[in-house]
């Protein structure tokens, strides 16, 4: 297993120069004729500071909006969001939009990549106005269909984007309502049906995290939601969600979810790792075959390890390494939600994970 720090936010210029970037992370990735593009989350906030007061960035039809508000009236503890005192209400201290970034030498080694900045992506509807984050890929019927999370004081949801070359892009809008998230699509249909991994989220906390199913016919309108499998280990007890979106792995379908433990104080995040699951299909059914018994990526660097939020791997994407005679597997993720890394894992590594 082998990690390299591929992008870092002085990388990718924001989108107005009254922005500061503070995070690129958590990349979508695909190949798209003959080259790897993704599809990265960019976290912004003001260049401008006002003592005593926080800038609240929305997007509002389109355009970004700044609010100032002072700090006295917030609960300020968790770096990501600030919690105002008299109704709990959240507001968050960034707003994220996609980059694209595009890499012509994929069959190269991570080291020896050259990135190239592409179009950007902004939030444009009501269910996005603090931004959209965490995009997964996957072709099916030769379209690329575009997972990823909405948020807005509505909450956190989960939209869809399609294209099939990167360069003009139809938007479905909402297809998981709040609050879901971490929805990743398997790459076969299933007796004519598109299958996705979800994470539903319940404000009473009835059970540890889970992971769901669903199916649909046009990827559009969800239904035949079933429970999958839920965290039962100590690393796994306050978070799990898929991460990787399904890939053909041993005659099976193999994905890295991610993971989080509690975090030892209030106000903030525990560490976040990812495990391996395997699944196969029978009888147009989705069944658990495996699930690793401990974490298989930690944070280990020291980009991983401090950051926006320290202490966090998390896939996105896993893709076939195009090295010669090279049996392994890349693997995109956010580090610290501030950096993209991307590690190289042997399938032999994968088979021993679980």
């Amino acid at each position: 297993m082998k990690k390299h720090l591929l992008i870092t936010p002085a990388q990718v210029p924001p989108f107005r120069d009254d922005l500061k970037v503070i995070g690129a992370f958590n990349p979508g990735a695909t190949i798209v004729n003959g080259r790897l593009v993704l599809i990265v989350r960019v976290a912004v906030t003001t260049t401008e500071e006002r003592p005593g007061h926080f800038a609240w960035l929305r997007f509002l039809e389109g355009h970004l909006e700044i609010e100032w508000l002072r700090c006295d009236l917030f609960d300020c503890d968790d770096t990501r969001v600030m919690r105002r005192l008299s109704d709990g209400r959240v507001f968050l201290s960034s707003v994220s939009y996609f980059q694209l970034m595009w890499v012509d030498n994929y069959c190269d080694r991570p080291e020896e990549w050259r990135l190239e900045l592409g179009d950007t992506i902004l939030p444009s509807s009501a269910y996005e106005t603090y931004g959209i984050e965490d995009a997964r890929c996957q072709w099916i019927d030769g379209c690329c269909f575009v997972t990823y999370t909405s948020v807005s004081a509505h909450g956190a949801c989960t939209s869809l984007i399609t294209t099939n070359d990167f360069c003009t892009f139809e938007h479905h809008g909402v297809i998981f309502v709040c609050e879901n998230k971490d929805v990743v699509l398997f790459p076969d249909r299933v007796d004519g049906k598109i299958l996705a991994l979800h994470r539903p989220v319940s404000a009473t906390k009835f059970c540890s995290p889970e992971i769901w199913l669903a199916s649909s016919i046009d990827g559009l309108a969800w239904g035949n939601h079933q429970f999958l499998l839920s965290g039962s280990s100590v690393f796994e007890s306050d978070r799990i969600g898929a991460s990787t979106p399904p890939v053909r792995f041993d005659d099976r379908y193999l994905v890295l979810y991610h993971a989080s433990e509690q975090a030892q104080r209030p106000s903030s995040v525990g560490r976040y790792v990812a495990g391996l699951i395997t699944m196969n299909i029978v009888d147009y059914g989705v069944h658990l075959l495996q699930k690793s018994t401990g974490p298989f990526l930690i944070p280990t660097e020291s980009w991983e390890l401090a950051g926006f939020v320290a202490n966090v791997v998390f896939p996105t994407a896993m893709l076939q390494s195009q090295l010669p005679k090279d049996d392994s597997w890349l693997v995109f993720y956010g580090a610290a939600d501030c950096n993209v890394g991307v590690v190289t894992i042997s399938s032999m590594e994968l088979r021993k994970g679980l």
